[in-house]
């Protein structure tokens, strides 16, 4: 060790990106993600029954199979209705909640190719 290397000093690390780091889509530091935490605690009630039961079937890795519901915006009542609805159909949430996606998926590119000017 020489004398720019002290005994005991804390390695710092700066970056222009901390945001990036910090706040990012899996991490509840602002308030976008904090309603999405909020909207995944009714979400594991309304279609799971309880939160415990949520994470025994989509697993530690919740947040990432759960990004793009917790995430929407205006869309996200319909798709939880419709996978409400679809659980009397289909195994599992998980599975109602892809077809959910997918029926609204496939109303939204038709909608943009009939009415290709006008998007919601």
């Amino acid at each position: 060790m020489g004398k720019a290397d002290p005994k005991g000093a804390r390695l710092v690390r700066y970056s222009q990106s901390w945001k990036r780091v910090v706040v990012g889509p899996l991490t509840w530091n602002d308030r976008r993600a904090q309603r999405a935490r909020e909207r995944a605690e009714k979400l594991a009630v309304r279609l799971w029954g309880s939160w415990d039961r949520m994470l025994w079937d989509v697993a530690p890795n919740w947040k990432f199979h759960l990004l793009r519901t917790l995430y929407c915006g205006r869309e996200y009542d319909g798709i939880v209705n419709a996978a409400e609805h679809d659980l009397e159909f289909y195994g599992g949430v998980q599975f109602a909640l892809d077809q959910a996606w997918q029926a609204h998926d496939q109303k939204t590119t038709e909608f943009e190719r009939t009415y290709p000017r006008l998007r919601y």
